[in-house]
């Protein structure tokens, strides 16, 4: 393990991010839906940490080439609200 990370932390690191980008806007909005401003904050939320996921997954994928795919697992967690809207509006 060289560096301040190795390979699986960088892996559960990555599918965290993903996870709480789900959650975190999910909390919010339970929270108490009380404005549209709540709204906001939940999407500023969501993009913070997709932003984050993507520079882990970036990264992964520069340090350890083909065994950085592995970062994607996480891409579904962070692509939700996309795959939901083609399953709605179908």
């Amino acid at each position: 393990m060289s560096g301040w990370f190795g390979f699986k932390a960088t892996l559960f690191l990555s599918l965290g991010l993903a996870i709480a980008s789900m959650v975190a806007p999910l909390l919010i909005l339970a929270i108490g839906f009380r404005a549209s401003s709540d709204m906001v904050w939940a999407f500023q939320a969501e993009a913070a940490f997709v932003a984050a996921w993507i520079v882990v997954v970036a990264l992964g994928l520069m340090r350890y080439r083909a065994r950085g795919l592995w970062m994607l697992l996480g891409a579904p967690f962070i692509l939700w609200p996309v795959l939901s809207g083609f399953a709605l509006f179908k």
